[in-house]
C-alpha cells in the first residue's frame, strides 16, 4: 500500500512540472518546460550605431500571411529594442520556424528598412530565433 501511495505521489509531482501554458494545441506532445520567459528582439540603430525609435514597426509571418500580434505592449523595451515575438505567441509560429518579415521606418529620414528573421514556436517550450539579423541599421 505504501509503495502504491509513493508511486502515485511521485507521478503527481512529475506531471505538475509540465507547463501546459507553453504547449499550445492538442497535437503537441506533453513535455516539461522551464518557467523562464523568452522573447526574440530586434534592435534599430542610426548610421552611427546609436539606438533609435522607429515608426510603423511590424512583424509579418510569411507562412500564415498575418502580422504577429503581441499579447503585451508593442512599445520598445528600451530605445531601439523591439520585441518580435515572445512565449505568449507560440501558437502564432510553427515548431520548425517561420520567416518573419520585419519592417520599420526611421522618422528622421523617412527611410524604411526590412529584414527577415526565422523564429520557431509552436510545440517548442520557448520562442527561438533560428536565423536572421539582430540589428537593423538605418543609413
Amino acid at each position: 500500500m505504501n509503495r502504491l501511495v509513493f508511486v502515485l505521489l511521485l507521478g503527481t509531482v512529475f506531471f505538475m512540472g509540465c507547463n501546459k501554458k507553453n504547449q499550445p494545441g492538442s497535437a503537441c506532445a506533453v513535455k516539461t518546460c522551464t518557467q523562464e520567459f523568452a522573447s526574440v528582439n530586434i534592435y534599430f540603430t542610426d548610421k552611427y550605431g546609436t539606438p533609435v525609435s522607429v515608426n510603423n514597426f511590424s512583424a509579418y509571418n510569411q507562412r500564415t500571411k498575418t502580422n504577429l500580434v503581441l499579447k503585451t505592449t508593442t512599445q520598445p523595451t528600451a530605445i531601439g529594442n523591439y520585441v518580435i515575438a515572445n512565449d505568449n505567441m507560440l501558437d502564432q509560429l510553427s515548431t520548425e520556424g517561420d520567416n518573419i518579415l520585419i519592417s520599420a521606418t526611421y522618422p528622421q529620414t523617412n527611410q524604411t528598412k526590412t529584414a527577415v528573421v526565422n523564429i520557431s514556436g509552436g510545440c517548442n517550450c520557448h520562442v527561438t530565433k533560428m536565423a536572421g539579423p539582430g540589428v537593423v541599421n538605418f543609413d
